[in-house]
Formats: structure tokens, C-alpha cells, sequence
């Protein structure tokens, strides 16, 4: 359900842009949405809030509405479907971190961990997550034929989500999260293998 990130109300509508139709203007009417005009661009709101008129969109918000960043990464490539691993980091803006693997198409986790960090890292890994995944930003993406993928899913104060994604290859966003996850003292473990 979307907040709103102003005044915490749940009466959100989607703004709707472009010549609307006969049963638009009767949603509108209904109060089910909101009517924008017909100019577009990038960045322009799409959600507003009935309780006290503010409107915005994902690209309005930074680091500090950030409430979570979870990182799955899942293997590719010629492995059997029952063999394939997935590991899931999450970090919530407490500093408290989870690490979940699993194995197969199983939903029940074969690992389980968790951990704390200073709330000052997080706010450190929040904001350069947040500079990578604007529209306008000039990252460096890596595609690879096998190995691993790996989807970036960044929850917002209004608890919308933005998902990213991409392949594990020392790209600008995998490396960034890579070493963060890696520094976290109790999943020092998980990747003593990797240094080998």
C-alpha cells in the first residue's frame, strides 16, 4: 500500500497525463484519480495524495527516504534448475543486515544471518545507491553470457519500489553493494572462498 511520504495518509491516486478518455474523466469525477494535462516529461509525479494534496514520484526522492535495499543474486547459466543458488542481502536503514541463501526453487532458506552496522555506513551505501540509479546517472553496466545476475530493489518511504537490474561482473552497482556486504563483520564467512 503507498503512503504518502508527506502526511502518512493512504488516500494515494495515480496522476494520469495525456488526452484522457470518456470513462478517465468519469475516474476522475469518482475521485479515483487525478488528471495531469498533457505535457510529459521525465520526473513529473505520478502519485498524489487526497488527504493533503502533494504530489511525487520516485525520481523526487533521495537517500534519506530510503527504508530498505535488498540484493539478490542468482546464479546463470548451464546449472540445473535444483542446483541453482540465490543469495539475498538486505540492509534496512537501522544498520540492521540480513543474509538469506537458497537453494533451488525452494522459498525456505538453507542460511540465515544477521548483522549490525553503523547507521552512518548505511547512510553512506544509501546515498551512492541513490546517485547510481537515478535516471540521469552515467554507470557502468556489465553483461556477461553466464556466471551470475543480480536485481536491486530499493523500498521508499511510501513503501513503492524501484528495481534494477544487471549482471555480476564488476559493474558500478555490483561492485558498490559487493564490498559493502563483504565488510559486514558477521558475514566476513560467506566469502572466504571468493578470496581463496
Amino acid at each position: 500500500m503507498v503512503i504518502c511520504p508527506k502526511c502518512n495518509s493512504t488516500e494515494i491516486i495515480p496522476i494520469l497525463y495525456g488526452m484522457p478518455t470518456y470513462e478517465a474523466f468519469e475516474e476522475a469525477e469518482k475521485g479515483n484519480i487525478k488528471l495531469g494535462g498533457c505535457e510529459v516529461f521525465g520526473g513529473i509525479p505520478d502519485k498524489y495524495c487526497k488527504a493533503c494534496k502533494h504530489e511525487w514520484s520516485l525520481d523526487d526522492f533521495m537517500a534519506k527516504h530510503i527504508k530498505k535495499l535488498r540484493y539478490k543474486i542468482v546464479e546463470n547459466g548451464l546449472c540445473c534448475i535444483d542446483d541453482m543458488k540465490k543469495w539475498v542481502y538486505e540492509i534496512n536503514v537501522d544498520g540492521v543486515a540480513r543474509y538469506y541463501e537458497y537453494c533451488g526453487q525452494s522459498r525456505k532458506a538453507v542460511i540465515k544471518e544477521s548483522g549490525k552496522v553503523t547507521k552512518k555506513s548505511v547512510k553512506e551505501l544509501y546515498e551512492k545507491i541513490d546517485g547510481y540509479i537515478k535516471p540521469w546517472a552515467d554507470i557502468v553496466k556489465v553483461s556477461v553470457c553466464d556466471g551470475c545476475s543480480y536485481q536491486l530493489q530499493v523500498t521508499y518511504i511510501d513503501n513503492r519500489k524501484k528495481v534494477v537490474t544487471g549482471d555480476c561482473g564488476g559493474g558500478t552497482i555490483d561492485e558498490c553493494l559487493n564490498v559493502f556486504f563483504r565488510n559486514v563483520p558477521e558475514f566476513e564467512y560467506l566469502f572466504e572462498e571468493d578470496e581463496e
